[in-house]
């Protein structure tokens, strides 16, 4: 993703406030020098950071389908509020007041509604920022922009002439006046809760607001993570497979033993999931070193013609890792000290965690703190792993045979019939030999098993976008017979014999199954600008009683292969 102009906005002549710039790179979130050039409480960073590992150590395999039921259900409310939210603002939007409703969950309800809804206003915001380039589609761009507008939106100034701002300064102050009324409304139930620390009564409303809006967003925070946990159980319990954490493992022991500090490379390929999946990834596969990107790094034009990126990328410069190869290795990866493969697989989150804590802790970044004052900068200061980080300078600019896997869990929104040839093609160029590529995704099917038998007597695989409710082709440049499709390619490029793939079926009857279908149509729902004609579909009461009367089935398509020889050219037949 190109930087574009993204420092904190200040007072240009554009009305009398400052505009506010979204950021379009990603990598501002390496660094804490450049979260601090780029937004306004980078301290959340920390905070959201802080929270996903508490989150993650608490966390044991079972998880999934011992609490279904909760989750599910958790899921279904935050569908049916948004519903009830949104019907309530159409009706009362200028009538916000405890005078109507007396109770914080009304509010909150509120809040969560306005937030899921303001992703609409700053995904029009990052195309402007982006000149029309579809990364708005990025889930992680989209939720810290929000999250940095929200302090934006605090700090706008409170005495304006309406009628001198432009039409994006007026929703702004929009949605400033909302948060105000909701504000108002949390001070007048809670402010005898109040710390005496603060008596201001503007300090206080900010406080309760802040408080609010962090609740209603760990809540979504909460259901995205449960649908990685779901995904594991398709996967031996592991965002990775077991065969496939071995192999990168036994590549990372090999090199630590013989003192080699280039580390074990994974390449993620994602628009789909925050940076929530990138640190699960980080933390979970401690020994490899993951970089983060997506199609959205790419020129759209360019990498549609396959022969013009790979003229490009034969004289493109390639990124040098070998010195922050030999700092993580100093730093973190000689520090992990497994023996063996036995010791990580059976050592719980919470060890874990404490593990990559103490380790971060031991890092020369605080080697100037006093202990006594900060025993534990880690929890203080630390915003990421030590071994993530996004990469926004594209495929080409990556060395060939220098990716020991590339995972990608959203791969059929990121490529198109006009791009899929040259990505695959890239992925098989950066792989080292021996190297995996991996892709895992949701597939709709049929509203029954009889109607997907009646679509399929002819034999086949199951289309991607088959089922009406979610037909992606609607809405998006997606390629629709995408298994077909990149298998084909697949083993064009791997050679046959190198590619691997399962279907497994997904009945939506199971409480399990449920939340992963539900959640992933709520997801693509929102990115097409139809998330109120999603809640729609949901009865009122919020509880899981329909689980039992859909009998709709679906797929989870995993797709793996192998690189077996060096990067070769290939003459296509004709």
């Amino acid at each position: 993703m190109g930087r574009a102009s993204e420092r904190l906005g200040t007072p240009q002549g554009e009305g009398t406030i400052p505009p506010f710039r979204p950021f379009t790179d990603l990598t501002i979130l390496n660094s804490m020098k450049e979260m601090e050039q780029h937004m306004y409480s980078p301290g959340y960073q920390i905070f959201r950071y802080n929270n996903f590992l508490y989150l993650l150590s608490e966390y044991h395999p079972s998880d999934a389908v011992n609490f279904a039921n909760v989750r599910n259900h958790s899921l279904l409310k935050f569908i049916t509020r948004q519903k009830r939210a949104h019907e309530v603002l159409q009706d009362e939007k200028s009538n916000i007041s405890t005078e109507e409703h007396y109770d914080v969950r009304i509010y909150e309800s509120f809040l969560a509604y306005e937030l899921y809804s303001s992703r609409v206003f700053m995904r029009q915001l990052i195309k402007q920022a982006s000149f029309d380039h579809q990364m708005y589609n990025h889930e992680e761009l989209v939720q810290t922009n929000i999250s940095n507008y929200i302090r934006y939106l605090l700090n706008l100034p409170v005495n304006v002439n309406v009628n001198e701002l432009n039409d994006v300064e007026k929703k702004h102050y929009e949605f400033k006046a909302l948060f105000k009324r909701i504000a108002d409304a949390l001070y007048q139930m809670k402010k005898d809760e109040t710390s005496d620390e603060i008596s201001n009564e503007k300090e206080i409303k900010t406080k309760l607001l802040l408080e609010a809006i962090t609740k209603v967003s760990y809540e979504y925070i909460l259901l995205e993570k449960y649908n990685i946990e779901i995904l594991n159980k398709f996967s031996d319990n592991n965002i990775l497979e077991k065969r496939v954490l071995k192999y990168l493992f036994s590549k990372f022991h090999e090199r630590v033993k013989v003192h080699n500090p280039e580390s074990t490379k994974l390449l993620l390929f994602n628009t789909f999931y925050s940076v929530q999946y990138g640190w699960y990834l980080a933390v979970a596969c401690p020994f490899v070193r993951v970089f983060e990107t997506n199609v959205y790094a790419e020129d759209k034009d360019l990498i549609a013609n396959k022969a013009a990126y790979e003229e490009i990328e034969s004289k493109t410069s390639k990124r040098d890792f070998s010195q922050s190869d030999q700092m993580l290795f100093d730093t973190y990866f000689k520090k992990l000290m497994f023996s063996s493969f036995q010791e990580y697989s059976t050592m719980s989150s919470e060890k874990l965690i404490k593990l990559l804590k103490l380790i971060d802790n031991q890092s020369p970044k605080y080697s100037r703190m006093n202990r006594h004052e900060i025993p534990d900068p880690s929890s203080t200061f630390s915003h990421k792993p030590m071994n993530f980080e996004y990469y926004s300078d594209g495929l080409a600019t990556i060395e060939s045979n220098s990716f020991d896997m590339i995972d990608s869990p959203d791969l059929p929104l990121q490529v198109t019939v006009e791009n899929y040839k040259t990505i695959i093609g890239e992925f098989y160029r950066i792989l080292k030999p021996g190297g995996i590529f991996e892709t895992k995704s949701m597939q709709f099917g049929s509203r029954s098993v009889v109607d997907f038998l009646e679509k399929h007597k002819g034999g086949g695989y199951p289309r991607s976008w088959d089922f009406d409710v979610f037909n992606l082709e609607c809405f998006y440049d997606v390629v629709p017979q995408f298994v077909e499709a990149i298998l084909k390619e697949l083993n064009f490029v791997f050679g046959t014999g190198n590619v691997k793939f399962t279907v497994l079926l997904v009945c939506a009857n199971s409480e399990v199954n449920n939340f992963l279908i539900k959640f992933s149509g709520l997801k693509l729902f929102e990115l097409a600008g139809k998330f109120n004609d999603y809640c729609s579909m949901f009865e009122d009461q919020g509880d899981s009683s329909m689980i039992d009367k859909d009998s709709s089935v679906h797929f989870v398509v995993h797709i793996r292969a192998r690189k077996t020889v060096p990067f070769r050219s290939f003459d296509r037949e004709t």
